[in-house]
């Protein structure tokens, strides 16, 4: 297990570098990687730790492989007409000959956005296999530590010394907003994790204080560096997102700090449901699209010529990895669009796998979340994994909605990677 711990936690504090050298390349480079760490675990992992993981990941498949079967649904020939996109039957009259159409305008694309969820999946299931150990999940936390605030420190350079491979027209730019929002709740765990490791270091004397002192330093420079990254172009969308994700968070850890009991804890949630309901009233845009009201400062070019295609989109929708092939499309002659990107990844996905995949998506995302914050709640110690599982995956859904990068490489392989530790780490093991 210790080669596909160094294989995790180097991918992992690879992911600044993938960030910027993104493309179909570095995406097989990581789903090769990905593969050769889950061959390592399959031959390595303890009897004990293979029967506990399995009880995690059964259910978790079930849900996450839906997707997956749905994308390829959509590349299997079908006659034109039906649930085939009409651009076949088109084409089929124009070349004057019969063809075989398929739910994707471009099965290529699909098939690649097909590899790229498997690889994430696949980065997840190391993840949950590495962190059945709770040491070994350590190393994960510190490795997202680590990775969000190099991307951090990016991200500080690049706008301070007015570089442009950054700019806000490149999809990399929300992907690394992304991250580094991951990276303040990664922080903060790895924070409460040193004090909680300090609390306690009477049970382990080998443990420094003076290393647990520097540990925790080290953790609050991340933390400080993830913050002036994001503030450095944070809207009032996003900053909801991130306040509410933290904040979900640290009432985890209130939570079970005070001893609040069921009354307590429901009181809390009620609270937290008002306020959402609340803010997201207030700020919503002047789109009556649910997908596209949350949107942070898209070009209103852009945002039309994506209501026309949210419009037109059929309810299996046009593929996997196509939205870019239909924005040229859509627009005007005479619109500013300078880039491919959606205004948010909910309206990508609802184009490409359609709404009722979306909202089955947005479910499942809040049954994960009601998991892992159960977990959390009833965990004797290191509840802060469950608890930081919980609070990035609500803040993942609340950025679905405000920005496009949530569906980056760099974003999937830390979301993977919190996700495998959290569910990992929901529930303690008896050793074996």
């Amino acid at each position: 297990m210790n080669s596909a711990r160094i294989i995790l936690v180097g991918l992992i504090c690879a992911v600044p570098a993938i960030l910027l050298l993104d493309g179909l390349a570095i995406a097989g480079l990581v789903a090769a990687i990905s593969a050769a760490g889950i061959a390592i675990v399959a031959s390595t992992l303890r009897q004990g730790e293979a029967e506990f993981l399995l009880s995690i990941v059964r259910p978790l498949a079930a849900v996450a492989f839906i997707p997956a079967l749905f994308m390829l649904f959509q590349v299997v020939p079908l006659k034109p007409g039906g649930l085939a996109h009409p651009i076949w039957q088109s084409a089929e009259q124009a070349l004057g000959h019969p063809i075989s159409g398929s739910i994707s305008i471009d099965p290529g694309a699909t098939v690649l956005a097909f590899g790229q969820y498997l690889t994430v999946l696949a980065v997840g299931l190391l993840a949950a296999a590495v962190a059945v150990d709770r040491e070994r999940a350590e190393w994960i936390l510190f490795a997202l530590v680590i990775a969000t605030a190099l991307i951090a420190l990016v991200m500080i350079t690049h706008d301070l010394l007015g570089l442009q491979f950054l700019s806000e027209t490149v999809p990399e730019r929300a992907q690394a907003r992304t991250c580094i929002a991951l990276g303040i709740i990664c922080s903060v765990a790895a924070g409460i994790r040193t004090f909680e490791r300090h609390e306690t270091g009477h049970l382990r004397p080998d443990r420094s204080p003076r290393t647990l002192t520097r540990t925790f330093v080290a953790c609050m420079v991340a933390l400080a560096l993830c913050v002036i990254g994001l503030a450095l172009d944070l809207t009032g969308n996003m900053t909801f997102a991130v306040a509410y994700g933290l904040g979900t968070f640290l009432a985890i850890i209130a939570i079970r700090r005070i001893g609040l009991g069921f009354w307590g804890c429901l009181a809390v949630l009620a609270v937290a449901v008002a306020l959402a309901i609340a803010l997201i009233a207030t700020r919503s845009a002047s789109s009556t699209d649910a997908t596209l009201a949350f949107a942070s400062n898209p070009p209103q070019a852009l945002l039309s010529t994506t209501q026309h295609i949210l419009a037109d989109a059929p309810w299996v929708g046009t593929g996997a990895g196509t939205f870019s092939l239909l924005l040229p499309i859509y627009r005007d002659a005479g619109d500013p669009i300078t880039g491919l990107m959606p205004p948010t990844t909910a309206a990508k996905i609802a184009v490409e796998l359609g709404r009722p995949m979306l909202w089955a998506i947005v479910i499942a995302i809040l049954v994960g979340i009601f998991a892992l914050l159960r977990g959390a709640l009833a965990r004797g110690r290191d509840s802060f994994y469950p608890a930081a599982g919980a609070s990035s995956l609500l803040l993942l859904l609340l950025f679905m909605f405000c920005d496009t990068g949530v569906l980056g490489m760099p974003v999937g392989i830390c979301a993977a990677a919190i996700a495998g530790i959290a569910f990992a780490q929901r529930q303690s093991r008896t050793v074996t």
